[in-house]
């Protein structure tokens, strides 16, 4: 949330570019637990469903007004990931 008001305010590149770069590698690291432990899969399925969120709002340019709706799919994420997690064990 806070590179999403620093891209808005044009303040602080470097903390849009991290959240950015922060993002697609915990997408690949939870995805790369899901391939490669069949044990764990579940646990990187519902690990990788928050990090894609996070890496679409991070891409997206959200106006001033749309603060709430990247929060809503932040929310709707981890919603999503605690159903799989619930279903899954």
């Amino acid at each position: 949330m806070h590179a999403i008001k620093a891209r808005q305010q044009h303040r602080d590149p470097g903390m849009v570019r991290a959240a950015t770069a922060l993002s697609i590698v915990l997408a690949m690291a939870a995805a790369g637990i899901a391939i490669a432990r069949p044990e764990l899969r579940w646990l990187g399925v519902a690990a990788l469903v928050p990090c894609a969120a996070a890496m679409a709002v991070n891409f997206h340019a959200y106006p001033h007004q749309g603060v709430e709706d990247a929060r809503l799919v932040v929310v709707a994420a981890n919603l999503v990931a605690l159903v799989v997690l619930t279903f899954a064990y």
